[in-house]
C-alpha cells in the first residue's frame, strides 16, 4: 500500500464520492474505485458503505481513516519542518468565507499583530467551503451559521459570537431618529442584499419566514462595498453586522437591531485532522482572542 493510495482513499472520504475525489485528485473515477478495491482487497473487507449517492465511511473505514490520515499528517508535517529549514515556510494563511461583514476588522487586527504575515481570502457558498476544507484545500474558514458535523465529520467548528446585527439606513431615513430598530421598522423596508447562499441572505430570509412577512428586495449584489455606495445614494438598506456600527465612514448610517431571539451564528472552521503548521496554531489562536474580544465589546 503506497501513500498515494492512501490519499486516494483519504480525499474519497473526506468528499464522500468517489467522483469528486478523481476532479480533485486530477485523475479518473475508475482510477480513484480501482485503488479503493485494491485496498479494501489487501485489508480484508469493505471499508465504505453507501448512503442516498453517498459512500460515508463504516466502522472499519472510520478506524483505518483516522490512521491513514495521521500517517500522511506527519509526512506533512515532515515537509513543512523541511521547508522551514531551507527557510520556504508559507506565511500566508488561506481563509474562504461566506459573510463578508467582519473580513476588514479582522485583517486589520491581524496585520497589526503579524505585519509580516498575510491572509488569502475568498468568497465561495457553503458547500463550496466544506469541500475545499475537507480537502485541505483551504486553512480556515468564516461561516455564517457555523458548520456542523451533521454537514461533515471531518469540521470543527467554533462557534465565535452571536450577532445581533445592524441595518445601513439611507442618510434621509427618518429611521436614524431611533436608537435600536424592532421588528416593526424592519419588515417595510426595501433592501440590497447578497444573493441565496449567502451567509447573512440565508439568515434574513428565515428570520422573514419565521415572521411571516416577504422580504422586499431592491438588488441582489455580493460586493458589501457596493452594496454601501447604493444604500448612501438611497437604493435602499442593507444588513450588516453589529461590528458596522462603529465603523467611522458608515457608523452613523448603522443602527443596530434589538430582536427578542433574534441573531446570527458565526463559526470559525477547519480540517480536524489535518496537520496544523505553526501559523495555523497561531492564527487560530487570533480568531478566537478576536471574538472573544468582540462578545467582551457587543455583549
Amino acid at each position: 500500500m503506497e501513500l498515494r493510495d492512501m490519499k486516494y482513499f483519504c480525499t474519497a472520504a473526506e468528499l464522500g464520492s468517489v467522483t469528486k475525489a478523481a476532479t480533485a485528485l486530477g485523475v479518473s473515477q475508475p482510477f480513484v474505485t480501482k485503488i479503493i478495491t485494491q485496498m479494501e482487497r489487501e485489508i480484508g473487507t469493505q471499508l465504505f458503505d453507501i448512503e442516498s449517492r453517498h459512500i460515508v465511511l463504516n466502522q472499519y473505514g472510520e478506524t483505518f481513516y483516522k490512521s491513514a490520515r495521521d500517517i500522511l499528517n506527519q509526512v506533512d508535517a515532515l515537509i513543512a519542518k523541511m521547508d522551514e529549514m531551507l527557510g520556504r515556510s508559507e506565511n500566508t494563511i488561506s481563509f474562504m468565507f461566506n459573510t463578508s461583514g467582519y473580513l476588514e476588522p479582522i485583517v486589520t487586527a491581524f496585520r497589526a499583530k503579524y505585519p509580516e504575515r498575510s491572509i488569502s481570502m475568498t468568497f465561495a457558498k457553503r458547500d463550496e467551503i466544506i469541500d475545499a476544507l475537507n480537502t485541505n484545500k483551504v486553512d480556515f474558514a468564516l461561516t455564517m451559521p457555523p458548520i456542523t458535523g451533521e454537514e461533515s465529520k471531518m469540521i470543527e467548528s467554533m462557534n465565535a459570537f452571536k450577532d445581533s446585527g445592524s441595518v445601513l439606513l439611507p442618510p434621509d431615513s427618518p429611521l436614524l431618529e431611533k436608537e435600536f430598530l424592532a421588528w416593526e421598522d424592519l419588515k417595510d423596508l426595501s433592501y440590497i442584499i447578497s444573493p441565496k447562499g449567502c451567509g447573512v441572505r440565508d439568515v434574513i430570509d428565515a428570520a422573514f419566514d419565521r415572521f411571516g412577512v416577504p422580504l422586499k428586495i431592491a438588488y441582489e449584489i455580493n460586493d458589501f462595498a457596493l452594496q454601501i455606495s447604493m444604500v448612501k445614494s438611497g437604493a435602499g438598506a442593507a444588513f450588516c453586522g453589529i461590528v458596522q456600527t462603529e465603523d467611522p465612514t458608515i457608523g452613523a448610517y448603522c443602527r443596530r437591531i434589538k430582536i427578542d431571539r433574534a441573531y446570527a451564528a458565526v463559526g470559525v472552521s477547519y480540517n480536524k485532522y489535518r496537520h496544523m503548521s505553526p501559523n495555523m496554531v497561531e492564527f487560530q489562536r487570533f480568531m478566537r482572542n478576536f471574538f472573544e474580544k468582540m462578545k467582551e465589546r457587543y455583549s
